[in-house]
């Protein structure tokens, strides 16, 4: 039975207006074959990708993971659906395969797979978003042979909460790792200052950007979610004194109500 394919699970994430460009953070990204953009939930890892994406002249297909792709069958038919978007001439062999998945099994349909990838003849990128959301060990053993056997011409790009049971240290031994973590993508005091005069037209003051700085750590999420909650306030300053040691409970309530709720959509997932 062929499985439907949504396609909006393969389309990336549309980019927020006047949000800062932290491309550079990518800049070493033609020295690796992998890329892994490892951190916590709001930090901007889906924007950072998604910008770098753009400014790349390069085929790429985004597949946007959750818990229903750890059965088997659905994640093929995203990958294949992805790779036959990325080749001038896609052929109905890889979905053959797939239909006859019972009798090739996962090893034959592996070496098709894998096959098809070199034969598109021009670089590419495969992004896989929210990888944390898998827990199927097959599955991670496909990533593990893709990444074993990808042709020289192809990055493979895992944005993730947690790194994944892959051989990373061997991918770093190789030098074809390049990882982006929480350190990379907290924003720095000049980022910050910028971020507020975008957001808000609000000129920080030095003590204030120190005081803004010290409670998010230049966490996006933290950032957004406070500068939303300035929009329509008059004493804007008065809300930034309020970001104390001695005042923890206004960042674990902004936290606890809009960003586990879900209840208000953030601009840098």
């Amino acid at each position: 039975m062929k499985v439907p394919v949504l396609t909006a699970k393969l389309n990336k994430p549309q980019l927020p207006d006047n949000m800062i460009l932290r491309t550079g953070l990518l800049k070493d990204s033609n020295r690796a074959s992998v890329i892994l953009v490892s951190a916590q939930v709001g930090s901007g890892k889906s924007t950072i990708v998604s910008a770098w994406l753009s400014e790349q002249n390069t085929s790429y297909f985004w597949y946007a993971l959750d818990e229903w792709d750890n059965d088997l069958q659905q994640f093929f038919a995203y990958l294949i659906a992805g790779v036959n978007s990325l080749d001038r001439k896609p052929s109905a062999q890889l979905e053959q395969m797939l239909e006859a998945f019972q009798s090739i099994g996962l090893e034959g349909f592996l070496k098709g797979f894998v096959q098809s990838l070199h034969t598109i003849d021009h670089p590419f990128i495969m992004v896989f978003d929210d990888y944390q959301t898998i827990q199927n060990k097959l599955i991670h053993q496909v990533l593990k042979t893709i990444i074993e056997h990808m042709p020289k011409w192809m990055q493979l790009v895992l944005i993730t909460r947690e790194d994944p049971p892959l051989p990373l240290a061997k991918l770093r031994a190789n030098k074809r790792l390049l990882e982006v973590r929480i350190s990379d993508l907290k924003f720095t005091e000049d980022e910050v200052r910028t971020f507020f005069l975008q957001q808000l037209n609000l000129t920080l003051q030095d003590e204030q950007l120190q005081l803004v700085y010290k409670r998010t750590e230049g966490w996006i999420a933290g950032l957004q979610l406070a500068a939303l909650s300035m929009r329509g306030l008059d004493d804007k300053s008065g809300f930034i004194e309020a970001f104390t040691d001695s005042h923890n409970y206004i960042m674990d309530y902004l936290i606890e109500e809009v960003l586990e709720n879900q209840t208000l959509e953030l601009n840098y997932p």
